[in-house]
């Protein structure tokens, strides 16, 4: 993974959405890429996370040497375990592409792809599309073969809600959704990473979440959510 050499001043480039726990700026010098860094309120002088507002503070800290970036080192770890069964794929791919590394005035930066819509501006959210009435069937179609595609590539996805899925799309309404957050495992022992049927079940039951999510604010899925990833 190619590593970006010098520094990125980020006080003149364009904040374009705000994580849990990352910025996320324009690349000002590349318009086709993202900086991910960390948000400073939440990093300790020792590089370790604080606890956000409505977080409870865990009694043991495992991965203390990642410290705030540890959330990050899962992330890459994700993308490097589906890089390596693809050397030769150029097509489209479920998750967001990683570029490097720069530093920045306010710390490390994580480059990766800017994921465009329709209209050429950044990709909507599955939340988005669906709080604004515009989750159509072609989205529903795109949603389906996504989940799909999780189970096919064998992709592990730490927090799989519709914040972290975002639709990349043309004016003829063509589209796919994209994870561009959330990656990885989180347990102590992995036992996403080392069996696909484990994780399947997983993130079957994550996307049904989803599915009641979209039926929560009136959309009715043609075929109900369970038809997502089978039985």
């Amino acid at each position: 993974m190619a590593a970006f050499t010098g520094f990125l001043d980020l006080s003149q480039a364009r904040l374009v959405a705000q994580g849990a726990y990352r910025l996320v700026y324009e690349h000002a010098d590349f318009p086709g890429l993202l900086v991910k860094v960390l948000r400073p309120e939440f990093v300790d002088e020792d590089g370790q996370p604080i606890s956000r507002p409505g977080h409870k503070e865990k009694k043991f800290k495992l991965g203390r040497r990642l410290g705030a970036f540890l959330p990050t080192h899962r992330e890459i770890a994700e993308f490097l375990a589906f890089r390596s069964k693809r050397k030769n794929q150029t097509g489209p791919w479920p998750i967001a592409r990683i570029y490097g590394f720069v530093e920045t005035g306010i710390g490390l930066g994580l480059i990766s792809e800017r994921l465009a819509g329709p209209d050429g501006g950044l990709a909507p959210t599955l939340s988005a599309l669906v709080l604004a009435g515009r989750f159509s069937p072609r989205h529903e179609d795109a949603l389906r073969s996504f989940f799909q595609q999780l189970d096919d590539c064998h992709i592990c996805m730490s927090d799989l809600n519709p914040r972290n899925l975002v639709f990349v799309g043309n004016a003829e309404g063509e589209g796919r959704f994209v994870a561009i957050d959330g990656l990885g495992c989180t347990t102590f022992i992995p036992v996403q990473d080392w069996f696909a049927s484990i994780n399947a079940r997983r993130n079957r039951r994550r996307s049904q979440k989803i599915w009641r999510f979209i039926e929560r604010r009136g959309v009715k899925p043609g075929s109900g959510a369970d038809a997502v990833t089978g039985p």
